[in-house]
Parts: structure tokens; C-alpha cells; sequence
């Protein structure tokens, strides 16, 4: 039996040629493999002692070629649908006559954007979301994202490259209104970066002809221990390049998580509501750049203040 067209009973996404479906012993009802493993039993289970039997939808009974006259070919997907239905019970867009497509024949729009978009299946699963779910909250950089989360999907694929990330971790998550780890990166950055500010503030008191941050006795004892600092400053140095290794590798991994998590809650919270939310609570903010380097600007004023009063404790 073919399910292409009917849902999952899980994850509620329609079926598509590509995935691999999984059928309950008991009740029929079919499930995408990987949602059937997560949940460890058939959606329906508990309707099992009712004697529920899963039904198949009639409209996605198979239409001979005899029967040309009574389908309406899906002009996105090529799928046959029911003349009766407004809308392709593959891929969700909208039939018409006036629509129907021709085998062999390529509709295109002009834009390449939107052609390649075109070409997948809005409601392909994508991790326990459709795509097009993925599309409205990613919004920036589409071509780009769509089909690497989709590998992530299909193949558990963790590594990719981000150079942003590299970079300056913490302005790429908060332009992808990552907060936590914008925060989490922020403070490892200014923590592991204090070492060297030290010194570089010791160094530019004494080029100034004694003015500086820091008072005397702090100068006095980073001075007698330069050899210590430039060590410090060296395995700082070498933590930080490996978190930024990390982040580069990881971080398109880490905004696919949080895409995915971020959809569910929002399509939990905001129901029929939840597409104008995924607008809103996706894509980049650019101001958030700002607000992160001026925090992050904060956060180093306020170490050195915190390091001048520990070492003059410690004096």
C-alpha cells in the first residue's frame, strides 16, 4: 500500500516518496520510521482497546490513467489529486485547471530563488516540522539553510562551516536571536580575552607617562610577573581559537536545534496563529549585533575593574 499524501500519526506531516514509513500491527496506522523509534509505540495506542482501526484518507486512493478527466495534476509537484480538492494533498499548494502542467514541461518564474524553493515539498519533514515551517522562520539566507538542515535531518549531519562563527561567535547568534549562547560565547570571549587586556592596559599606563586603570601596586605586580601573564595570555589565547573552532563547526548545528525547538513551542503556544509568529520571532536583527558588542564592551570594563580590586585584595 502506498501512503504518499496521508499523514504521519505522530508528527501529523504528510508522507512523501522519499520517506520511510512504518505501519502499527495493531491499528495500521502508518508513522515516519524515525517518529514511530522516538515514541517507542504507535501514536494510537491508547485507542488499541477500543478496537480503533486506522482508515486510509479516500482522496489519496490511486487514479488510474483511464480516469484522466477526473484528476488535476499538482502543478509544483507533479502529483495526481481528486478534481474536487482546492488543494495537492502531497505538498499543500493550491490546483486549478488553469494550472495543470504538462509532463516534461518546466514552469519557472525567472527568479532563481524562487524556482529552487518551488521544488521541494512544503510540508516535508524536517525533524518533527514542515519545511515550509523552516522557511518562514529562517527567512534570511534560505538557499542557504534549507538544504543543509535538511541533510542535518536526513543524514544526522553535525559539522558544517560557518566563518561568522569564527569570527565573532556571539554577533551571529544574537543576529539569529540565539541568546543563551550569545551570552554563553560573549562571556567565554571576554573572559578568555582578559589576560591579554591586562597587559596590553599595563603596557599602555606606562607609554602614557604613568597613567593608566590600574593603580600602582597592580602595575608593579604585573610587571614583576610578566613572564606568568604572556603564559596566560597564551593558553587563553589557544582556548579561545578552539572555541571558535567549535563554534564554526557546530554553530549552523546549534541554530538547527534551536529552529526545530522554536517552532514546536510556537506552533504549541500560537496554534492556526503560529505562520505570522515564525515571521516574527525568526529570521536576523541586526540591532542585536549592536546590543551584544556593547554588552560584550560592558562586561570587559567591568572585569578589569573586578580583576584591579582582586589583586589589590591580594596584594
Amino acid at each position: 500500500m502506498r501512503y504518499i499524501g496521508e499523514t504521519c500519526a505522530l508528527c501529523g506531516l504528510a508522507f512523501t516518496e522519499s520517506d520511510d514509513v512504518v505501519v502499527c500491527p495493531e491499528c495500521g496506522s502508518p508513522h515516519h520510521r524515525s517518529c514511530y523509534s522516538a515514541n517507542k509505540c504507535c501514536a494510537k495506542a491508547e485507542l488499541h482497546a477500543e478496537g480503533y482501526k486506522w482508515q486510509r484518507n479516500t482522496i489519496n486512493e490511486k487514479i488510474s490513467d483511464a480516469d484522466v478527466e477526473l484528476y488535476i495534476e499538482c502543478p509544483r509537484c507533479g502529483s495526481r489529486n481528486s478534481a474536487e480538492i482546492e488543494r495537492c494533498i502531497r505538498c499543500g499548494a493550491e490546483l486549478s485547471e488553469k494550472e495543470n502542467v504538462s509532463e516534461g514541461e518546466n514552469q519557472t518564474t525567472g527568479n532563481p530563488f524562487i524556482d529552487q524553493i518551488m521544488k521541494l515539498d512544503p510540508n516535508e519533514n524536517m525533524g518533527g516540522i514542515r519545511l515550509k515551517e523552516a522557511v518562514g522562520f529562517v527567512r534570511s539566507n534560505i538557499l542557504y539553510y534549507i538544504p543543509l538542515f535538511r541533510q542535518m535531518f536526513a543524514a544526522g549531519r553535525k559539522i558544517s562551516f560557518n566563518i561568522i562563527c569564527f569570527i565573532f561567535p556571539p554577533i551571529y547568534f544574537a543576529n539569529r536571536r540565539m541568546w543563551s549562547w550569545a551570552l554563553i560565547t560573549a562571556v567565554l570571549s571576554v573572559l578568555l580575552s582578559m589576560p591579554l587586556t591586562i597587559s596590553y592596559f599595563v603596557g599602555a599606563g606606562l607609554e602614557s607617562g604613568g597613567i593608566s586603570l590600574f593603580s600602582q601596586s597592580v602595575t608593579d605586580a604585573v610587571l614583576a610577573n610578566r613572564q606568568t601573564l604572556s603564559t596566560l595570555v597564551d593558553i587563553c589565547n589557544f582556548a579561545d581559537l578552539g572555541m571558535r573552532i567549535a563554534m564554526c563547526l557546530f554553530g549552523n548545528y546549534i541554530y538547527y536545534k534551536f529552529m526545530i525547538k522554536s517552532v514546536k513551542r510556537i506552533k504549541a503556544v500560537a496554534g492556526d496563529d503560529a505562520p505570522a509568529y515564525l515571521v516574527r520571532a525568526g529570521g536576523v536583527r541586526p540591532l542585536n549585533s549592536l546590543l551584544i558588542i556593547i554588552l560584550m564592551f560592558a562586561m570587559t570594563m567591568i572585569s578589569i575593574l573586578a580583576a584591579q580590586y582582586l589583586l589589590e585584595a591580594l596584594l
